[in-house]
């Protein structure tokens, strides 16, 4: 049995009060005093003091991992009350229990002695306690021969690697002493993973769950792909992803063959509405982004019922009319007696080779201004809506990015193409605009000749 001895507590315990009272001198003494102390640190004594705190947690673990092994190992726990050494854990420390079993479980592994390389770095601050803890579980069971043979190359690469690449090792050190055994966990894994989607009260969707290696390997390339870094892109990591997903999804269900082609793309005889928009009379003709340039369209009673989108549930007005504007989807109208008066009409829908056109027309990005976002991520936009009488034409027709495509619509912003063919936005309720932009070099789109 090997663990820290009195005399190493003694050491451990020394060395810990004296990085404390270094790091108190640093300091001073109070937490205001801290903080204006730490502000005045250079950028290399800030360095040299996280160093420090890291070395000084490592340690501080070690003493811990050695004192939950000596209560684990004596029983004691249950002189508080607590039935095993997890509960007095949890109890004491108020950890997670999903934390306080792996701390009871390293703790043992590094109590039996099997790990003495282990142990000497993590009471270095070499390693950290989760490196430890990477370790001790890989090697729980294992037989002592192959534990002696790993573990000082597993801690070689802890004091300089991540946890990740640790972890890597440890993997291939359990599959490779039992092969079979690591297949019947790929197969769990395989079996165990899905993911969900379920709406929410608020309309969104909550997405979670886990894929087996090749499968998220395969859905990460693809994602990757999918939705690539370009310059003026403020969208998170998250966004971009979840971007790139559906892309991939739109372009499925774009191309997805079928036995009853879309009337309104007869180019590609292919199929396109996947999704029911239901949207009443009135929502409909409710005043759009466009409504100033068509005065007649008459306007919606306050508080119109808006639309219904198969899959989620209620949705706003804009954002129906946004389905509407080149989506995935059947849109259906209801009139007041719940007759359908209009149901995915070819005029609503832009065609592929309209798209090819606008595209030639204005070049691979995003129409709104300043935006360098691929045309491969929009959306076809009519510039004059179709319930304010705007034809599905090349002409009132337009290539917004998905995220300016919900900004013209929910945000009720307008996108305007100008007579030298450049664009605008410009917002009917504030009078605010952006745009038009300049030509900046390496732009795709036509040069504007045209222009005065």
């Amino acid at each position: 049995m090997c663990s820290i001895t009195g005399r190493g507590v003694e050491e451990g315990l020394g060395a810990v009060d004296a990085t404390l009272s270094t790091l108190a001198d640093l300091l001073g003494h109070g937490s205001h005093a801290a903080a204006d102390t730490v502000s005045d640190l250079t950028h290399d004594q800030l360095r040299g003091l996280v160093g420090d705190l890291t070395r000084l947690q490592a340690r501080t673990q070690a003493l811990l991992l050695s004192a939950v092994g000596e209560v684990d190992a004596r029983g004691s726990y249950a002189l508080d009350g607590a039935l095993t050494a997890g509960a007095w854990l949890r109890a004491t420390t108020r950890a997670t229990p999903a934390a306080a079993a792996g701390t009871v479980r390293t703790a043992r592994a590094l109590r039996t002695g099997t790990l003495p390389h282990t142990t000497a770095a993590l009471a270095a601050g070499a390693i950290t306690a989760r490196h430890a803890q990477l370790i001790a579980d890989a090697t729980i069971g294992a037989p002592a021969e192959a534990v002696a043979l790993i573990e000082p190359e597993a801690v070689a690469l802890a004091s300089e690697a991540d946890l990740r690449a640790t972890a890597h090792l440890m993997r291939a050190f359990t599959e490779a002493l039992d092969p079979d055994a690591a297949d019947e966990a790929a197969v769990r894994r395989y079996d165990r993973a899905g993911i969900t989607l379920s709406p929410t009260l608020g309309g969104s969707f909550v997405i979670a769950g886990a894929a087996d290696e090749t499968t998220g390997a395969t859905l990460a390339a693809a994602i990757d792909a999918a939705s690539p870094l370009v310059r003026g892109d403020t969208r998170t990591p998250a966004r971009r992803r979840l971007d790139g997903l559906t892309d991939i999804a739109r372009h499925w269900l774009h191309t997805r063959p079928s036995d009853q082609p879309d009337p309104g793309d007869r180019s590609t005889g292919r199929y396109r509405t996947q999704l029911v928009v239901t949207l009443d009379a009135a929502s409909l003709t409710t005043p759009g982004p466009g409504a100033a340039e068509q005065p007649t369209i008459p306007a919606a009673p306050v508080g119109s019922a808006g639309g219904t989108l198969s899959w989620a549930g209620p949705v706003t007005a804009a954002t129906a009319r946004r389905l509407g504007c080149d989506s995935l989807a059947t849109f259906l109208t209801l009139g007041p007696d719940g007759s359908v008066i209009e149901a995915g009409t070819q005029r609503r829908f832009f065609t592929t080779a309209q798209r090819r056109a606008m595209i030639g027309r204005d070049g691979h990005t995003c129409a709104a201004p300043y935006c360098d976002r691929p045309v491969i991520w929009s959306d076809a936009h009519h510039l004059v809506p179709v319930e304010d009488g705007g034809p599905t034409t090349v002409a009132n027709g337009a290539l917004p990015c998905e995220a300016h495509h919900l900004v013209l619509h929910e945000g009720h912003w307008q996108l305007r193409r100008l007579p030298d063919s450049r664009y605008q936005l410009h917002h009917s309720r504030t009078g605010r605009t952006l745009g038009p932009e300049p030509d900046p070099a390496g732009r795709t789109r036509p040069p504007l000749h045209r222009r005065e």
